[in-house]
């Protein structure tokens, strides 16, 4: 009976069998495990393992550029005071966490994965690997196939099965990062890896202002930190055709938490934002679910961090779009002058600055249109060239100038934002049956300049 089996693996061999190739996507459903094992000792209480979120693991899938964004595990360190995680200032657990594509439907066939190290910064503390495992259901979900590979910078990678994954296994594919569980002190000097699909990589311009987040040629990227770590690029759940930022700060958040705008090799903007004595401005569009909350902007050298100012302004709209506008000239106190001989050129954002994630609970920001405002910007401009009608409008309003236009908002009296539009070309029709009767005023923005029109619904 042995013979005949080993004939018949034979044949199977010499014949072919099916393969499929897999590749990283950012837009596939990642799962997240977490295991960890004691750093000293062997206390048999001091080993664990279970399912853990994607963002509380700290990986982090961005759809827009197609990376998978992995870290040192700092979120067990909590706020360092539990002992069976910490130990003095540094974590007490070797942790491993497993980023990984599940599907049942690979089993049957020869599996091959493939990717491309975008980004290496990992402190040498620990280790990155992708995988391909094999879990068996019907026998307590044990491992049946475990291969791996390091991950290193630059590395186009390709891990295959040795022959075909049997039949009724769950397969997964994958990366982990293994290591310390990590203070949050140490987040920034213990780095992380980047990973894309093999043979494409990620964008490779480097982001400057204004930032759109909309084209698709440009290396945008979010690092959140302190419980704001679940921070991506999502399309606008107000407007499909455009892209924003979007911040869930956890419910165990620090009163610090925020999300850094930065690209995957965060080298800050491409070019200093111009400040001058007269022009000390930013702007930043936001959605907030509550109103009165303080929304805090920092800017930084990103070579010295060191060299930085902070300021805030007010959310006066709940669960509507607004844009909020941040004077350096008026910065925090305590917090560095604005200098504006300094090479600023990273920013920082904190949504409800100063309260801690147990106290507000989980909430979900977003923001889009990061802006240096000069005076030039805001001057006014001939109108002119823009024609708008009808006016008073029922069911559509046409909106058509001289050159393209890039943005056209719409707000109530009161300021909320109720509508948005990119055309990026010369005209425009909006679709205003859904307000309600009433003022409203239209901003239409041209080549960095904005014009504001009053127009009646009826």
């Amino acid at each position: 009976m042995k013979k005949i089996t080993l004939l018949i693996a034979l044949m199977a061999f010499s014949l072919g069998f099916s393969q499929n190739t897999v590749t990283v996507n950012a837009s596939a459903t990642w799962s997240a495990w977490a295991s960890w094992a004691p750093a000293t000792g062997n206390s048999p209480s001091d080993y664990g393992g279970n399912g853990w979120g994607l963002g509380d693991l700290k990986t982090f899938a961005n759809i827009f550029n197609n990376s998978i964004s992995l870290y040192p595990n700092f979120s067990a360190y909590g706020d360092g005071t539990n002992p069976y995680w910490v130990n003095g200032a540094i974590g007490s657990k070797i942790f491993e966490g497993s980023s990984y594509v599940e599907s049942a439907a690979l089993a049957g066939s020869a599996l091959t994965f493939t990717g491309k190290v975008a980004i290496y910064t990992l402190d040498s503390g620990y280790t990155a690997e992708a995988f391909i495992k094999a879990i068996d259901p019907a026998n307590n979900y044990n491992t049946v196939i475990d291969i791996r590979t390091p991950l290193l910078v630059g590395q186009t990678f390709s891990i295959s099965t040795l022959g075909i994954i049997p039949a009724g296994l769950l397969v997964q594919y994958g990366f982990a990062i293994k290591g310390l569980n990590a203070n949050p002190a140490q987040e920034a000097a213990l780095g992380k890896v980047v990973v894309g699909p093999a043979g494409v990589g990620v964008p490779i311009v480097q982001m400057n202002l204004p930032v759109t987040f909309d084209d698709a040629t440009v290396d945008y990227n979010l690092s959140g930190f302190g419980g704001a770590d679940n921070s991506t690029v999502v399309t606008d759940p107000t407007l499909p055709t455009n892209k924003v930022a979007k911040v869930i700060k956890s419910a165990t958040a620090f009163s610090y938490a925020g999300t850094t705008i930065t690209g995957l090799a965060e080298l800050g903007f491409s070019s200093k934002i111009p400040f001058t004595i007269s022009d000390t401005k930013m702007s930043v569009r936001v959605w907030s679910p509550n109103a009165g909350i303080k929304v805090r902007l920092k800017i930084e050298d990103h070579t010295n961090s060191a060299i930085n100012c902070e300021t805030e302004a007010t959310v006066t709209t709940a669960s509507g779009w607004q844009t909020l506008e941040f004077n350096f000239a008026n910065k925090v106190s305590g917090t560095p002058d604005l200098d504006v001989t300094k090479n600023y050129n990273k920013v920082t954002i904190f949504f409800n600055f100063g309260v801690a994630g147990s106290v507000a609970g989980l909430k979900t920001y977003y923001f889009d249109d990061v802006k240096f405002v000069s005076a030039l910007s805001t001057a006014k401009f001939d109108t002119s060239s823009i024609k708008m009608y009808p006016n008073p409008v029922k069911n559509t309003l046409t909106i058509e100038a001289n050159n393209a236009i890039q943005r056209v908002s719409v707000y109530t009296i009161l300021g909320q934002e109720v509508m948005m539009v990119s055309p990026k070309n010369n005209a425009t029709t909006l679709q205003t049956s859904t307000l309600q009767k009433g003022i409203y005023l239209v901003k239409t923005e041209i080549d960095g300049n904005v014009s504001s029109t009053k127009i009646i619904k009826e």
